[in-house]
């Protein structure tokens, strides 16, 4: 009556529609199909309520945050509540259920690496191959041990030989800064005559051959400098949707190469110590691979 149904049944064909319905036979078959009905009804229910939860985060933007803090309300929000379906979606089975069906694709379909290789066939053999999809690989080292030229060195071996495409998200270094560190490997040439510009003819067309080389490659930079941890994951998911793209709903080959992780914001350190926050990050960050089938160095 509050609602105003109180009239609702109020005439013969509503009531038997009522008692039909009552006393209908229910068949398994048909409850299951009318539930799944009801059970979409009701995810697209919460995604509405989560757009908006986006709605009114935005609303409370004040116009001084970077783009991608703001593309990335609505994205967490929707990325919640899949994470969320994909938990439900998930059955338990025997083991061994389709393991024929699992043997005969690989007895089909022989690779050279079960990964994307790096460009150290030490290192490869060390983690099985190479750098597999839905996992993340960490190499720690302190300040100016080379990370990020490992970092560069593995990208222009995956994407400049293997025709791979790789990103590079760089939390601190620029991109100009990057270039140059390539440019001296790809030529010989001293690094302080790249940035300079002090170099010989022979030395410059060198340089101007690296440069018509490098614009060929799917070789991408981000720099996320200022960036939170969530907007991170948002740029790479950006990126893998726009220019990596899927087949058949599983994603292309291709490599995310995180230099380097650490904290973002000194607010994460509120409540635990750092190398738990790392953790939890390094964790969150795995997941995230898993779910869009990428692998992460």
């Amino acid at each position: 009556k509050d609602v105003g149904l109180e009239g609702f049944f109020g005439n013969q064909a509503e009531i038997k529609y009522l008692r039909a319905v009552y006393n209908l036979s229910p068949d398994l078959k048909t409850i299951r199909k009318e539930a799944a009905k009801v059970a979409r009804l009701a995810i697209a229910r919460e995604l509405c309520l989560k757009l908006d939860q986006s709605k009114n985060d935005i609303y409370q933007s004040t116009g001084s945050e970077p783009l991608s803090q703001i593309l990335s309300i609505p994205e967490n929000h929707i990325e919640q509540l899949s994470s969320f379906l994909d938990k439900e979606a998930g059955q338990t089975e025997k083991i061994g259920e389709g393991a024929d069906i699992w043997l005969e694709n690989i007895l089909a379909n022989p690779k050279e690496n079960i990964g994307i290789p790096t460009s150290f066939p030490l290192y490869n053999a060390a983690i099985g191959g190479g750098v597999r999809r839905k996992t993340t690989h960490l190499i720690a080292a302190r300040a100016k041990c080379g990370k990020s030229s490992i970092g560069d060195g593995t990208a222009l071996h995956v994407a400049g030989k293997l025709e791979i495409p790789s990103l590079n998200i760089d939390t601190e270094m620029s991109k100009e800064e990057h270039l140059a560190r390539i440019a001296a490997n790809y030529t010989s040439i001293h690094i302080n005559k790249v940035e300079t510009g002090k170099v010989s003819k022979v030395e410059a067309e060198k340089l101007r051959n690296f440069t018509k080389w490098i614009k060929t490659i799917p070789y991408y930079y981000r720099c996320v400098a200022g960036f939170s941890f969530d907007e991170i994951l948002s740029t790479i998911k950006r990126w893998i949707v726009k220019d990596v793209g899927q087949k058949a709903g599983v994603t292309n080959d291709c490599l995310v190469l995180y230099d380097y992780f650490k904290l973002m914001d000194s607010n994460d350190l509120n409540q635990v110590q750092e190398y738990q926050a790392l953790g939890f990050q390094l964790s969150h960050l795995n997941n995230f691979a898993i779910k869009y089938d990428f692998p992460c160095l």
